[in-house]
């Protein structure tokens, strides 16, 4: 298993930085955050596709590429281009989003290059994570909201290398998408809304 504190401090100071309502960690390693971790199996009798579904107890999962993609039917749950090597994937849950997704990105034999992962919250701006240094083996990566905040989806993009494939994924958190409110106001949007309403009564008493 492979760690990168240093990449992952700068990968948190990005997300602190860049909505102050939506704190995601990234880490390099695998770090359950939940008890009720699922894993996300796949229809192994799928055709080569540029999308492809897997399913949990609670959810149907989908990763989404460029080419297509295919769940090889031997070793562990796993999602891979067809042509054996691929730059990017999107994943992500049908209807639903989720609070935690772990993922083992592995590089194509004998490549090392840098992964940079988008994640999407559903209230804030995307943040990005960059790993270097990722390359074939056991390359964990763990994201997931500090305080409950939930994820629409994570995309990865691997630069110098080429992505062999993403294996046992794991998610926790799922919830209906209807459930979750689409913006949840700042509170610096709050004060400025709360000054321009003291303002707006004000001009009315002068009046």
């Amino acid at each position: 298993m492979k760690l990168f504190p240093r990449t992952l401090f700068v990968s948190v100071a990005i997300a602190l930085s860049t909505s102050s309502h939506a704190t995601i960690i990234a880490l390099g390693g695998n770090h359950p955050q939940q008890a009720g971790e699922d894993n996300i199996l796949f229809n192994l009798g799928d055709a080569p596709a540029p999308t492809l579904f897997g399913s949990t107890p609670n959810a149907t999962a989908y990763f989404t590429s460029n080419e297509n993609l295919v769940t090889p039917s031997n070793g562990q749950a796993r999602v891979e281009a067809q042509d054996g090597a691929f730059t990017t994937v999107t994943f992500g849950l049908v209807n639903m989003v989720f609070n935690d997704f772990i993922v083992n990105l592995n590089t194509t034999t004998g490549q090392t290059g840098t992964a940079t992962f988008t994640v999407n919250p559903v209230s804030g701006s995307p943040l990005n994570f960059v790993f270097a240094n990722v390359a074939q083996g056991e390359n964990f990566f763990t994201f997931f909201g500090d305080a409950g905040e939930l994820i629409s989806s994570i995309s990865v993009t691997a630069t110098n290398a080429d992505i062999n494939d993403l294996r046992q994924p794991r998610v926790s958190g799922a919830t209906a998408r209807t459930a979750v409110p689409d913006v949840v106001p700042e509170p610096a949007t709050l004060a400025l809304l709360g000054l321009g309403l003291a303002g707006v009564a004000a001009s009315r008493r002068r009046k």
